[in-house]
């Protein structure tokens, strides 16, 4: 099967993470995320002083290359600076917008719910 670009935005990793959903990604996807959501994502709360889980995979496949930073050519101010920039990223690569993120997510939970019942059966 051909891989799609899929361009992340915190809330669809995030998400993804706690669902359990975020090892499939790579099966079905090749990822990239603008560096202003990397930021979003690995960033460590004063009060904690250290990353969440969905951070440390998320550097983890960083710096393994599993997905690449990618960064729009022109900025825009529509959304949250980390949505803006995987915006921009996913119709400079695709044309395909937010859309995607949901579209993947329930692909993805799809996929899961499948593999579960052929493990059940």
């Amino acid at each position: 099967m051909d891989k799609h670009n899929a361009v992340l935005d915190a809330s669809f990793w995030i998400n993804t993470h706690r669902s359990g959903l975020v090892d499939y990604l790579l099966d079905y996807f090749d990822l990239a995320a603008p560096t202003q959501v990397m930021h979003e994502i690995e960033y460590m709360p004063p009060d904690v002083g250290q990353l969440t889980p969905a951070g440390e995979t998320f550097r983890r496949w960083r710096e393994e290359g599993r997905l690449k930073l990618k960064d729009p050519a022109a900025p825009v101010d529509w959304f949250h600076p980390g949505e803006n920039a995987a915006t921009l990223v996913s119709s400079e690569i695709a044309r395909h917008l937010k859309r995607a993120a949901l579209t993947a997510l329930q692909f993805l939970a799809q996929q899961r719910s499948e593999q579960d019942d052929n493990a059940i059966s």
